[in-house]
């Protein structure tokens, strides 16, 4: 989206302005919307300069100032997601999680907790779900940060995450605490109101079929005879003497079919464990990967954007439009 890239530049010269001006920037008076000024004199609103006119009015610099609890709201839970050495106890070594509130009985949606060394998350019915790491607590484990679901709490079954509750993608709001899927993906709301996901890579058939529907299309032909394709999950019509395909939605090809273990697809890829299907179209949140001959997989880089990132943006875009810019 356009205005993400103007969302991008305005922290960017927020912070450089917060190092290379903060010196100067910090020492002046700070004062507030609505403050009386001397005329003449400098302040600081945020981390924005203002001068003081001769009518008393501010003219101000226009920097969006994230402080670190708009980052945290942005983003999400804190970020203090490290593991600390403890004290020695005997000649046990304990590592204690550092960020996160002790486990209560009741607990509140949404929220990540701790229970000893075991990270938690709790659910909608404000019952925890906690990994079960048996080496949470060793001492080589100087840091872990929060990637993904099973980092929180045990992964859910293949036949579990089958019968979750779908949602489109990660910018949809979420009920804190509950459990969803996205693409191949468990999910669950935090309390921010932003989903944590697995990582997996999701095989899209669909996708597959649209890109071999773009392919065909645009062909020269006199009937809809000749624009029969020869993929089954693709259908075609003679338009103008061109063809003009479309994917059939839900439909699997015979040869894509042989490649199912035990009658069932592999729609996921873990990358550390798994090789992709040469031709597959994987969907890694909101990129598309495609698989190759050899194997490797060419994704697209887009910057994907959670359900706080992009309310914060939309709400900049909705300001922005409302100054005339």
């Amino acid at each position: 989206m356009w205005y993400a890239g103007i969302f991008g530049s305005l922290i960017s010269l927020a912070f450089a302005a917060n190092v290379s001006n903060t010196n100067s920037l910090y020492d002046l008076p700070e004062i507030k919307e609505g403050d009386p000024c001397v005329p003449g004199r400098s302040y600081r609103m945020e981390c924005n300069k203002c001068y003081c006119k001769d009518d008393f009015g501010l003219m101000c610099t226009k920097l969006l100032c994230l402080e670190q609890s708009h980052i945290d709201e942005i983003y999400g839970e804190k970020r203090a997601h490290t593991l600390r050495a403890g004290k020695r106890m005997g000649n046990e070594k304990k590592k204690l999680l550092i960020g996160y509130p002790k486990l209560p009985k009741i607990c509140q949606p949404g929220v990540l907790y701790n229970r000893g060394c075991q990270r938690c998350i709790c659910g909608e019915n404000k019952m925890a779900v906690c990994t079960n790491r048996n080496n949470a607590c060793k001492p080589n484990l100087e840091s872990q940060n929060i990637l993904n679901l099973e980092d929180v709490r045990q992964p859910f079954s293949r036949s579990q995450v089958a019968k979750l509750p779908t949602l489109r993608s990660r910018q949809v709001a979420c009920t804190p605490g509950r459990a969803y899927r996205v693409d191949c993906n468990a999910c669950v709301c935090l309390a921010s109101g932003n989903l944590l996901c697995d990582k997996l890579l999701c095989l899209s058939y669909s996708e597959m079929h649209r890109i071999d529907a773009r392919k065909l299309s645009g062909k020269a032909c006199k009937t809809d005879a000749m624009a029969k394709p020869e993929n089954e999950c693709v259908t075609c019509e003679c338009e103008g003497k061109k063809t003009q395909c479309t994917e059939i939605e839900g439909c699997v090809t015979r040869a894509e079919k042989s490649t199912w273990i035990n009658g069932q697809p592999q729609l996921t890829l873990d990358l550390y464990k798994d090789k992709c299907l040469p031709g597959g179209v994987y969907i890694h949140d909101c990129n598309h990967c495609y698989c190759q001959e050899d194997l490797s997989l060419r994704c697209t880089q887009r910057t994907c954007l959670n359900y706080s990132e992009s309310k914060a943006l939309e709400e900049l875009r909705l300001r922005l439009i409302q100054e005339g810019l």
